[in-house]
């Protein structure tokens, strides 16, 4: 069953480290791919302006595969000694459309073996360094392309956010998160292993399969958590 991921709140690591950028071409880097977003949104909506409220919703449907120039190269270890395995966020890596982990090397490898011909992702490398400039840690963005509306609108878990199920409409939980609360439409989620969904926490959260989720418990990777466990119908 599909695993939606967070970051381990009970674990050793939450609260116990702080990356945050240490070059100014960084911070630009990120600014300018907020910019890139934006332009792309607005180029979206004008192709079909007498739709212009539509399109706006439309957009976040977009499988966008996000530029790795957009994305820091090192970031500093400011608070802390040491790393979990999978940093749940991080400067840079959610882009308000698009959501990415950080992966430890031994993560990212763990990950990567499951990857079908179905899947889209891809990994950039993000040096790691310590308050002095000394690199201590190779990390790796995890960039997951693939959206989908895989959420059943009949799933007693989960509810409209602020209005009808009427096509524009998103989703929050709602009551007991379990697998016979919480559905996913077979179609939707066939022969994949990692994507977001953007009517549910697109631009924060993960879904992973249980063959993902398997993988990295066995490899005892450290810093994630189930969020919650789905079903698929």
């Amino acid at each position: 069953m599909p695993v939606f991921i967070a970051e381990d709140y009970y674990g050793p690591f939450w609260s116990k480290f702080e990356l945050t950028t240490c070059d100014e071409a960084d911070d630009e880097r990120i600014a300018a791919g907020k910019k890139y977003l934006k332009d792309a949104e607005m180029q979206f909506i004008m192709e079909d302006v007498a739709r212009a409220g539509d399109r706006k919703f439309e957009f976040i449907t977009v499988e966008i595969e996000w530029p790795e120039e957009y994305l820091p190269r090192k970031l500093q270890l400011s608070q802390g000694t040491a790393l979990p395995d999978y940093i749940h966020s991080y400067r840079g890596g959610s882009n308000g459309h698009n959501h990415s982990a950080l992966l430890s090397e031994k993560a990212m490898e763990t990950i990567d073996q499951t990857k079908s011909g179905s899947d889209n992702w891809k990994f950039h490398e993000i040096k790691i360094e310590d308050p002095a400039g000394k690199e201590v840690a190779r990390y790796f963005a995890w960039l997951i392309t693939t959206r989908r509306d895989a959420v059943d609108a009949l799933s007693p878990g989960v509810k409209s956010v602020g209005g009808p199920i009427d096509g524009k409409h998103l989703f929050e939980y709602s009551g007991e998160r379990s697998p016979e609360n919480l559905r996913l439409k077979k179609d939707e989620v066939k022969d994949l292993n990692a994507w977001t969904d953007f009517r549910f926490y697109g631009n924060y959260g993960i879904f992973v399969s249980d063959e993902v989720f398997q993988k990295m418990t066995e490899a005892s990777l450290s810093g994630f958590a189930a969020q919650s466990t789905w079903s698929v119908v």
